[in-house]
């Protein structure tokens, strides 16, 4: 039978102390501050220099000297390891590769990729009706980036279903993280593209029974546009607040609020082809999601311009952010303008809000056409300056490649959208030629972006890609307890 030497060594990579019960039994303790904070007072007190302790380089195990009755020296032996730097315990541990890998790390930024695809896919639509000597082969490749749009949406759904299937804390992990969850506006924009290219492209073929499913699925997106940019922004005030500042704001905020302005904009176009009593009231709704999105946006470009004049730049890795701001300003005036024409177009044929003139009747529809394209031509203005600075930006210094490059083309895809809208009103061939300009910039870019994409995940880059950071970083962790009061609940 063996005792324990009075003086027990440990070792020097070790931190804390070792309790000996009346049982023998050896534990180790993590709470050591207020222990070494009341010896230092005291080396103070007694005019002694305290000495610092060395850093620990790792993780080691407690080792003890102990003795037999007999005096016999026994060599030392390991009691508990220890993890000394890092305290605390994974919640969702990671994995290291493999498939469940990808699902973990599968997180909102790839509805980005839909949202740039959607987009390639509507102004390729719109271009077969401007140029129309080449209408059947741009009315062909829409088609096929409508298609491809959809497989990916659908297979990007149910990676993103599976994930928080399998592990349903990581989405309370991701809303905690005031960077992943501006990501969740992503959702719902992606899949605006689908439900507007579903009335361009299934409804003059198939007739109103598609009309009336893109309907309901207009209805599902206003609900999760609204959920996204009511809820975000409640997070970054109350569960956010005092981990985000100013220095740390990105353009990435404006991500959740251009949700409702995009479902506006669809809402113009789903009207178009519903009849005039549902039409009336897509029309209204959009104006109302339209009213909540678009005044917000503005606010929040005016606290990221004051960020980027009081503070600095992005840093590199956000630098593609800048052009973000052009995401509300082009959809904006897009959704102003269609949402006019259609006004104009149903109004009248359900007596909607009419105004009578001295020299006869003025349509409220006429009112909110002529309006929606001065707002246009505001907001397209705006979107100039930014552009003007987004462009600047960019060119300043090398920006790594990320999945933020897909804001290389949704916004200035909505930007271009809104130009050639404004070509197709006035009319003007100078308004049409910036638009065609800034969407064939955006599919140029798409194929940019592909093609990088697609050499990582061949050439085994794929980590690179398939990174959440709410996976590996503090919200995945929580405090361990001590070792002591583990051992006392049992």
């Amino acid at each position: 039978m063996s005792a324990l030497s009075e003086s027990a060594e440990l070792s020097p990579n070790t931190r804390g102390s070792v309790y000996q019960t009346e049982q023998g039994t050896i534990y180790y303790s993590s709470h050591r501050n207020e222990y070494q904070s009341k010896r230092a007072l005291d080396d103070v007190n007694r005019g002694h220099q305290q000495t610092p302790r060395p850093k620990p380089s790792g993780s080691r195990p407690v080792m003890v000297s102990y003795s037999t009755f007999g005096g016999q020296e026994n060599e030392y032996m390991p009691l508990l390891s220890t993890q000394e730097i890092d305290q605390r315990q994974w919640i969702i541990e990671p994995a290291e590769s493999g498939f469940l890998r990808l699902v973990q790390n599968f997180d909102f930024k790839w509805y980005g990729s839909t949202m740039g695809t959607g987009i390639v896919s509507i102004l390729l639509f719109t271009f077969s009706n401007i140029y129309t000597s080449a209408s059947s082969m741009l009315f062909r490749l829409s088609v096929v980036f409508y298609v491809f749009n959809m497989l990916l949406f659908s297979a990007i759904f149910m990676m993103t279903a599976l994930r928080y299937f399998l592990y349903p804390r990581l989405f309370i992990m991701m809303v905690s993280d005031p960077g992943q969850a501006m990501y969740l506006g992503t959702f719902p924009m992606g899949f605006a593209t689908i439900i507007s290219m579903t009335v361009n492209v299934m409804v003059p073929r198939f007739g109103a029974s598609w009309a009336q499913a893109a309907w309901v699925f207009w209805w599902i997106d206003v609900a999760v546009s609204m959920a996204t940019a009511l809820g975000v922004p409640w997070l970054l005030q109350v569960r956010h607040h005092g981990v985000t500042d100013l220095g740390k704001m990105t353009a990435g905020w404006l991500l959740p609020i251009v949700a409702p302005i995009v479902a506006a904009a669809t809402g113009s176009v789903v009207a178009s082809v519903l009849d005039p009593d549902r039409a009336v009231v897509t029309i209204l709704t959009s104006y109302v999601i339209l009213g909540t999105g678009l005044p917000a946006a503005l606010a929040i470009i005016v606290i990221y311009f004051m960020r980027v004049a009081t503070k600095k730049l992005p840093p590199t890795e956000h630098m593609v952010s800048t052009f973000l701001p052009l995401g509300p300003l082009g959809q904006g005036g897009f959704a102003a303008q269609k949402l006019g024409e259609q006004a104009l177009r149903v109004f009248p044929l359900t007596s909607t809000l009419p105004a009578v003139h001295e020299q006869g009747r003025l349509h409220s529809g006429e009112v909110l056409y002529t309006t929606g394209f001065l707002i246009a031509v505001t907001l397209w203005g705006f979107g100039l300056m930014w552009l003007f600075f987004a462009l600047l930006s960019v060119t300043r210094q090398k920006t790594p490649f990320s999945q933020g490059w897909w804001a290389f083309t949704f916004p200035l895809g909505v930007f271009a959208m809104s130009t050639l809208t404004m070509g197709l009103n006035l009319p003007s061939p100078m308004f049409q030629a910036l638009g065609t300009l800034f969407g064939s910039i955006v599919m140029v870019m798409w194929v940019v972006v592909v093609r990088i994409m697609a050499s990582k995940l061949l050439g085994g880059q794929a980590h690179t890609l398939f990174f959440a950071p709410e996976v590996a970083g503090a919200y995945n962790k929580q405090p361990d307890r001590p070792l002591l009061d583990r051992y006392e609940d049992i």
